[in-house]
């Protein structure tokens, strides 16, 4: 958790906009500026030490066709992703991504091999590029290629 509250208040930036009071804020009520704090929500996962893909997987289908993270997705749930992968040496590599960018994108529609977990559930990979292309990434802490 303390990981997770670190990379949000270093990206607080992104959904926490300051903008000159307008006049009458400024000549009546002593106000210069106005904090304008966008309203949403924000899924976060996190991969193990033995993950090397750096991709952004969402599970996809279930043995008893449940509701899955991708049609909650699809359907207007969250609103910001932080998706992190835990590296050995104890740090993480991250993505923060705009959910509302990536079902505009179509990138959830899109068809894509569907992988097992073994669990009795499927999951899809989505590249990083192709999220980066789509201008869905709005920070991220990796400065390698991607292998997904």
């Amino acid at each position: 958790m303390p990981i997770i509250h670190k990379i949000l208040r270093e990206n607080a930036g992104r959904f926490i906009k300051i903008k000159v009071a307008p006049r009458h804020e400024d000549t009546k009520c002593a106000t210069d500026f106005m904090i304008v704090i966008d309203n949403g929500s924000i899924a976060v996962r996190v991969r193990s030490t033995d993950c090397i893909f750096r991709d952004f997987t969402v599970r996809s289908r279930t043995r008893c066709n449940l509701k899955t993270e991708i049609h909650k997705l699809r359907d207007g749930m969250a609103d910001w992703y932080l998706y992190l992968w835990h590296k050995s040496n104890n740090s993480y590599d991250w993505v923060f991504l705009d959910i509302d960018k990536i079902r505009k994108s179509g990138l959830l529609d899109k068809s894509y091999d569907e992988i097992p977990n073994g669990d009795g559930t499927w999951f899809i990979a989505i590249p990083l590029s192709d999220l980066r292309i789509h201008g869905c990434v709005i920070n991220e802490s990796i400065k390698l290629l991607d292998t997904g």
